[in-house]
């Protein structure tokens, strides 16, 4: 519900080699596939976007090939990391084959240890974006998330990272379920965690981003009163900080349908 455009001019480019795959492009990989599973990196609007995600999958299809017949010690490490980083591009782009989604979930949560809370944290949140898409279930999509929040307190420890991994993905999970009560108050809490870091200017700018993500539950609410609001609230500080290099202009098509 929250749309980006698609980045993934980087894992485009990856080069095929097994080795390379394995070294060289992990970090990469890892770059592009963090951004879909914490900012919802998932739709291709043109065909060139859709060119350069299937190229992505192709890309992940052939590290995970070659992770499964390496014998490098650290092969279990890049292959957890893939299987669930393919999962959530599969549910999120193409959840045609959201049983092999499930499968590879499945392989990732037997090689997570119990300590493991970071990818633990990421499997959950896949998972409930499985419960969200593939077999929608909103009881289990948030157990799911919940169970995401807990693993995030022990692996992640700025509140930006609370917001992007747990906050944004788990409000546009309730959104998809139609629970925009529950996705606006998902938000505001994040919008509440920037708010305790008033002198940083990356938490202005993501307090800003919070803002234009309620503008879209309030829509959904058919609440124009805070739409207008919000709005209102977004330019101001839009204004205060441009000259500071924070700008986040509000969808046009929203404005237009705030004021008619």
């Amino acid at each position: 519900m929250f749309r980006t455009r698609i980045e993934l001019l980087i894992c485009a480019k990856c080069p095929s080699n097994a080795q390379l795959l394995m070294n060289s492009c992990l970090s990469s990989i890892d770059e592009v596939f963090t951004d879909f599973i914490i900012l919802n990196l998932h739709v291709a609007y043109t065909q060139e976007e859709l060119e350069l995600l299937q190229k992505l999958i192709d890309t992940m299809e052939e590290a995970i090939h070659e992770a499964e017949l390496s014998d490098d010690p650290r092969h279990e490490t890049y292959l957890k990391k893939y299987y669930i980083d393919m999962a959530s591009i599969l549910i999120r782009s193409a959840p045609e084959y959201g049983q092999e989604a499930a499968e590879l979930l499945e392989k990732a949560y037997t090689l997570i240890s119990e300590t493991d809370d970071e990818n633990l944290c990421y499997h959950c949140m896949v998972s409930a974006w499985y419960y969200t898409l593939i077999e929608p279930d909103f009881y289990k999509m948030k157990m799911l998330t919940e169970r995401a929040a807990a693993h995030a307190e022990k692996a992640f420890h700025t509140d930006l990272e609370q917001i992007d991994i747990i906050c944004v993905p788990t409000a546009d999970c309730y959104c998809n379920h139609g629970e925009f009560a529950l996705a606006e108050a998902k938000l505001q809490q994040a919008v509440k965690l920037c708010e305790q870091h008033p002198d940083m200017l990356p938490y202005v700018d993501k307090k800003i981003e919070l803002m234009n993500f309620l503008l879209d539950v309030y829509w959904e609410m058919k609440d124009l009163s805070r739409l207008r609001s919000m709005i209102t609230e977004i330019d101001r500080l839009n204004e205060l900080y441009r000259e500071q290099g924070i700008c986040r202009e509000v969808n046009p098509e929203l404005r237009n349908l705030a004021i008619k």
